[in-house]
């Protein structure tokens, strides 16, 4: 494990290299037409001497997103402009009435339950002409009564550094994460966005990476604290106006602190080739590589695929980008021969906004560490939300996801096989009060089937329905303009 962290952060000092050596180069080495930088755009300089303009009441001006579509990033609506630079910090308080199907601390089975959130988040958006830095940080403690839950820690950072030299553009992201349980509709909120005001919040836009380069976790599993850690560097270079080749590496790592869980890693490489068709369409063809290892397990499960994606961007309205094609499965286990399989992969996301209404929706289907309780999974995944701004005051919200692991039958045992389901809802309405406060009310429903035979704890072996009322107040500070 270290000789591969080892191994990736030279790679990573060999790319920053390489783009300061390019600095230097470029001037005989230019493009057929300059690529424009994410920060060049028509907005004006007022947001620099009015912070609340930044702040997500009002939609800022955007830019043209460049995010190459064979990337780790996944598109947007567009790029905060420059202008917006600042740091945000916020804070947010939950009280959560819930109940639950099944609870191991309850003799009945059913077990009504109250607890809460308490967390503190920053948020940082800075652009320069040529680098950019986008910044997500979450710290909280949740507290339950429910004595299998009990009290925990949660931290959350996402950070992307991209910079720009000459024909180059490099990326170095990390997204880490310790919580009790999955961000998956993580506890009744539907999601770590929920508390405080992050990136993804409307403020800007988060470093987004794609889920083929973060370790699954679309099973609930609550109560099992659990690290997850991916590193990812992406080199992009333009060949011309129209055209580049992507270069990306990541290494992930899934660590449970609760016994009887499958603690992982993966590495992947894809290489794409780029091409715009108009300003708004472009098109793409990548291979990629995987490889997932198991610390409990002496199997080693490698993937090689073929993509062809497809994307259409309009600035601050829509963003659509679908990728997918034929995938080889090759599962190795000392002893024996390696065994062969074929099998597909497939990434979509959309993003549209219409006046003060704001969807989004994704679909993958891919190979999978297996959430922590299989060796591999087939993993289909949904999501989708929906924002509307009633007014300057009111909001209303849903996100709903649902995700399905499929067991390999390469690493399962003879005769055994499950596809355990898990989905959750949640509806939020909220009010703003002064500028930088707002009160809400929302309620999560979840459900998971049944992980009998998988999972050791005790509340895996019947299947759960939980449903939480949350009362919760966010309030920021004033934004720092940079």
């Amino acid at each position: 494990m270290f000789a591969k962290r080892y191994i990736l952060w030279l790679y990573l000092a060999g790319t920053l290299a390489c783009g300061h050596g390019l600095r230097a180069q470029s001037t005989g080495a230019q493009p057929d037409k300059p690529i424009p930088p994410d920060s060049i755009g028509g907005a004006s300089d007022n947001a620099a001497n009015n912070p609340d303009e930044i702040f997500p009441i009002d939609q800022p001006k955007l830019t043209p997103d460049t995010r190459p579509l064979a990337g780790a990033q996944a598109l947007t609506l567009g790029t905060v402009n420059k202008s917006y630079n600042f740091i945000l910090p916020s804070f947010s308080v939950v009280a959560q009435g819930g109940y639950s199907s099944y609870s191991p601390s309850s003799t009945s089975g059913s077990n009504t339950t109250f607890g809460g959130f308490a967390a503190g988040r920053l948020a940082l958006n800075h652009v320069s002409t040529y680098s950019s830095i986008l910044l997500d940080y979450l710290a909280a403690g949740s507290f339950s009564q429910d004595s299998s839950l009990g009290n925990s820690v949660i931290q959350s950072l996402s950070i992307a550094y991209t910079f720009q030299r000459g024909r180059w553009t490099t990326m170095l992201g990390d997204q880490l994460s310790y919580t009790p349980a999955s961000p998956f509709g993580f506890g009744g909120l539907g999601g770590l966005d929920s508390l405080g005001i992050g990136l993804g919040n409307g403020v800007g836009y988060d470093p987004g990476f794609l889920p083929n380069y973060v370790p699954n976790q679309t099973l609930f599993l609550d109560g099992a604290s659990r690290l997850s850690n991916s590193v990812i560097a992406q080199d992009d270079y333009a060949l011309t106006h129209r055209s580049s080749l992507t270069f990306v590496g990541s290494y992930g790592v899934l660590k449970f602190f609760n016994a009887g869980f499958e603690d992982g890693n993966s590495v992947s490489f894809q290489a794409g080739y780029n091409y715009a068709l108009s300003r708004k369409d472009s098109i793409a063809v990548a291979y990629q590589f995987g490889r997932f290892a198991f610390f409990n397990a002496p199997t080693k499960i490698m993937t090689h695929a073929a993509i062809f994606s497809y994307s259409r961007r309009v600035t601050g309205r829509m963003s659509f980008q679908v990728g997918g094609g034929p995938q080889a499965q090759v599962f190795d286990e000392p002893g024996t021969n390696n065994q062969t399989a074929m099998n597909w992969t497939l990434q979509s996301g959309l993003s549209y906004e219409i006046g003060r209404t704001a969807l989004s929706a994704s679909y993958s289907h891919s190979q999978t560490g297996g959430s922590g309780l299989f060796i591999g999974a087939e993993t289909d995944t949904i999501t989708g939300s929906a924002n509307r701004r009633l007014n300057r005051s009111w909001a209303g919200s849903m996100s709903v996801g649902y995700a399905r692991n499929q067991t390999l039958k390469q690493t399962t045992p003879t005769g055994y096989s499950a596809n355990p389901e898990t989905w959750f809802a949640a509806v939020q309405v909220s009010r703003q009060f002064f500028r930088y406060g707002s009160v809400s009310l929302s309620y999560g429903f979840s459900h998971e089937s049944s992980l009998l035979g998988f999972c050791t704890l005790p509340s895996c072996t019947a299947s759960t329905s939980s449903q939480f009322i949350s009362v919760s107040y966010t309030w920021g500070l004033r934004p720092l303009v940079l």
